[in-house]
């Protein structure tokens, strides 16, 4: 993952019918990967929402990486 990737938050709810309920959406603005701290995280800029919120690699998946 780096900065400008587009993720979506994969901790949302699942409903009967399957579909994710208010899944978020965003791009990755700060990603820190040091060794010395795990697990890796970062801020994203969700869509929608005003302020950025810290996420955890295991939280995000990329749907669309930067160049």
């Amino acid at each position: 993952m780096k900065v400008g990737d587009l993720v979506r938050e994969i901790r949302g709810q699942i409903t009967e019918l399957g579909s994710d309920e208010g899944e978020k959406v965003g791009v990755l603005v700060e990603w820190d990967v040091e060794e010395e701290q795990l697990p890796a995280a970062g801020w994203v800029k969700w869509h929608g929402d005003f302020d950025w919120s810290i996420v955890y690699a295991d939280d995000i998946e990329v749907i669309s990486e930067s160049r």
